[in-house]
């Protein structure tokens, strides 16, 4: 990259880097309520579990996981799995992998795209928290 800088108007060049293999896959993550309790304390209620939403571009294999504040895998949403291009909603009942609830703090809901050769091509991710006691 680069720029001169005179008098008049900027002018400059700027040079784009195709990174081969590497291509944006996955976009529009969000996750709906950004803050809920999976304590069991308002059942019924909609804040029990978080919806999980997201976009993929083209055909991908994907796995959504949750990490805790220190990237430790607490529960794996969906593992590898062959989807095409669109939008997609999942939802995490606040669960480990164990089915015990999680405890209270911030976790990452995260996506990874590989290709059909199994290269991780692309991730995304959003935050959650768990906070129990919501409705009271």
């Amino acid at each position: 990259y680069k720029l001169w800088r005179g008098k008049g108007p900027y002018v400059g060049y700027v040079l784009t880097i195709d990174h081969p293999g590497k291509r944006e896959v996955v976009g529009g993550v969000s996750v709906t309520p950004e803050i809920f309790d999976p304590s069991g304390d308002n059942e019924g209620n909609s804040l029990e579990k978080t919806n999980i939403s997201y976009t993929l571009g083209g055909s991908a294999n994907v796995t959504v996981e949750v990490r805790d504040s220190e990237n430790r895998l607490v529960r794996r949403i969906l593992s590898d799995a062959a989807q095409e291009a669109g939008a997609y909603n999942l939802f995490w009942d606040g669960l480990d992998s164990e089915e015990s609830i999680a405890e209270e703090g911030t976790y990452k809901v995260l996506i990874k795209i590989k290709d059909a050769s199994g290269n991780e091509i692309d991730s995304a991710s959003a935050n959650v928290e768990v906070k129990y006691h919501l409705g009271h």
